[in-house]
């Protein structure tokens, strides 16, 4: 990896090229085949990559706090007390597998890409300028608003495309999953249903109408997914909340 202090505006610029042709790759794959994108993709997995690179190339080393921790830990300092932001930060630490920072950061991710709030996430981060410079060099892609423009709208582009991938089951402290467990449809069900019950602490609903909301979201067949709408940017960071609100009023 090369060092955030010989970093210059041209590699930076390759760097968030580099990931958005992650993103087109991901986006092609996904009309193609016309279902969720797995961990048996290849392209998923050079997206993880390319995204986790982009997250840790300028971290400040001068800070010993920023020395010891991860990109999880910048999640966590900037969301962990914003309500509706903060319940995929919430779901990853219920998780008792996961022991390291990286790992929870990787689970975070694949939270965010199921419910498709990876862009909303790092836009909510990046506009608390003060933690970003705590955690980031000046040069930093995350504190130039040319280039923060640029990865978000990237990101945005992810909300075209279904996820189906869990943030457990998997020794993400390790590495990031190279193909998808055999039981992965069920398990992303699983998941979602833990982390909407969790998250939004739904009293006196019906859980059967939560699972069967949940499947519906989760389309595990591919006929289901020409079903599937993906949501505004305007809608997508509270697009579960005002699902399961109609699942109350019905």
């Amino acid at each position: 990896m090369a060092s955030s202090s010989s970093v210059g505006d041209n590699q930076l610029q390759r760097i968030i090229r580099d990931l958005h042709d992650a993103v087109l790759e991901l986006s092609k794959e996904h009309n193609d085949c016309g279902e969720p994108v797995t961990d048996d993709s290849a392209n998923l997995h050079k997206f993880f990559y390319k995204l986790e690179y982009c997250y840790s190339l300028t971290k400040r080393e001068d800070n010993l706090s920023c020395q010891r921790k991860d990109y999880w830990d910048y999640f966590c300092d900037c969301l962990i007390k914003i309500k509706g932001a903060n319940d995929g930060i919430r779901f990853v630490k219920s998780i008792p597998e996961l022991k390291t920072s990286l790992g929870k950061g990787r689970a975070f991710i694949r939270y965010s890409l199921v419910h498709q709030r990876l862009a909303d996430t790092l836009q909510q981060c990046l506009i608390n300028q003060k933690v970003t410079s705590d955690w980031y060099y000046a040069r930093s892609p995350f504190l130039k608003s040319h280039l923060t423009a640029d990865i978000i709208n990237h990101l945005y582009e992810l909300n075209q495309i279904q996820f189906d991938v869990a943030a457990r089951g998997y020794d993400l402290d390790a590495d990031w999953p190279s193909f998808a467990s055999s039981s992965s449809e069920q398990g992303c069900g699983c998941f979602l249903f833990q982390s909407v019950v969790m998250s939004y602490n739904l009293r006196g609903v019906n859980e059967l109408n939560i699972w069967s909301l949940c499947c519906r979201r989760t389309l595990g067949n591919a006929s289901s997914a020409f079903l599937w709408r993906p949501p505004s940017r305007c809608s997508s960071i509270n697009s579960l909340v005002s699902s399961y609100s109609q699942v109350l009023r019905n």
